[in-house]
Order: C-alpha cells, then sequence, then structure tokens
C-alpha cells in the first residue's frame, strides 16, 4: 500500500474536523439534519476547502437531489435557484464566494495551510461557539483585512 505524503494526511485530518463540525447540523435552507457542503468546490480551490466561509450546511436534497433548489442539481434551473436564495438570505456569504471563486488559480495550500485549519477548527471547538457565530467571525474579519493572506 503506498504511504499518504504528509500534505495529504493533514489534509485528510483537516476533513474530519470539518465533517464532525457540520454532521447532523441544521439544512441552512429547511433544517432537517444535513452535512458541510462546499460553495466553491473543493476540487477547484483547495486554499479554501476547510474555510468556514466557504461551507454551509445543507440537507441532502437542497446539497445534490432536489427539484426545486440544490446547489448542485444537474438542472442549471435549480441551482440558480440555490444562488438566488444565497443572494437573498446569506449576501454576505455570497459576497465572501464571488469575491474569492477564482482564487483556486493563484492560491495554493500546503501541509502548513492543512494545519493552520486544522488549528483553526480544534479552537473553535475549544471556544464553544456555534457555527454561525464562528461564520459571522471570519466574514467581519475577512471585510476588514486590508490584504488576503494566502494561507487564510
Amino acid at each position: 500500500m503506498a504511504r499518504r505524503s504528509p500534505t495529504l494526511k493533514a489534509r485528510d485530518l483537516a476533513d474530519e474536523r470539518v465533517k464532525f463540525r457540520y454532521k447532523g447540523q441544521p439544512c441552512a435552507i429547511c433544517g432537517k439534519p444535513g452535512a458541510g457542503h462546499h460553495l466553491i468546490p473543493k476540487g477547484r480551490c483547495g486554499v479554501h476547502r476547510h474555510n468556514i466561509c466557504n461551507l454551509i450546511p445543507l440537507c441532502q436534497a437542497h446539497h445534490m437531489l432536489g427539484s426545486d433548489l440544490a446547489a448542485h442539481s444537474t438542472s442549471s434551473l435549480v441551482v440558480e435557484r440555490f444562488c438566488k436564495w444565497m443572494r437573498k438570505n446569506r449576501p454576505w456569504q455570497w459576497a465572501w464566494v464571488k469575491e474569492h471563486e477564482h482564487d483556486g488559480a493563484t492560491k495554493h495550500a500546503n501541509r502548513k495551510h492543512y494545519e493552520k485549519m486544522i488549528q483553526w477548527w480544534d479552537d473553535l471547538d475549544d471556544s464553544g461557539k456555534l457555527i454561525e457565530e464562528a461564520l459571522a467571525d471570519e466574514l467581519e474579519a475577512d471585510r476588514s483585512s486590508p490584504a488576503q493572506e494566502d494561507t487564510k
């Protein structure tokens, strides 16, 4: 069996932190149990893979399976309804996504970045903050920072 690189091990550990924190969270749209969903696909921009600003709790229906409103439906109309819902109900998070959706071309994650994200999620667990509180804090910090860091 091939050995995983330290960078991939760190990325996988950060993935587990995110999964643990979002598992069972109420869907932002309907309130049913959900899981974390990436607004900017993790394959397109690894540097935002674990960033709370890029995550939203969604149930299966609103993630992929819904016929009315879903983030990753095969129907562009259904995806557009999800985008409209985001613009109306989470405008601050939608603005963050639009600002950062093309970062993948210039910002790349490395082991140090993943280790930083693991520590961020561990600190969040220690703080007892709810996801929505931490998200509001991060979005405010992002708006007030003059320059974006490559490893945020």
